[in-house]
């Protein structure tokens, strides 16, 4: 499961709800909040936010 916020942040929890890590705004993350969150696969992660980028993340299969 992931999670998406106004905090630029985008968080990544196992099945049973404990918290895994955590996506931030480095030179590749997100610049305003985020908003909205699509799984493409186990390991592939799409995010929009408002500041007007669409970004897919390769995750570590953990």
């Amino acid at each position: 499961m992931a999670t998406a916020s106004r905090d630029k942040k985008i968080k990544i929890w196992n099945d049973d709800l404990t918290f895994i890590s955590r996506i931030e705004e480095h030179p590749a993350g997100h610049k305003n909040s985020v908003n909205t969150l699509c799984w493409l696969s186990d390991t592939e992660l799409i995010t929009t936010g408002d500041d007007r980028c669409i970004m897919l993340w390769h995750l570590s299969a953990s």
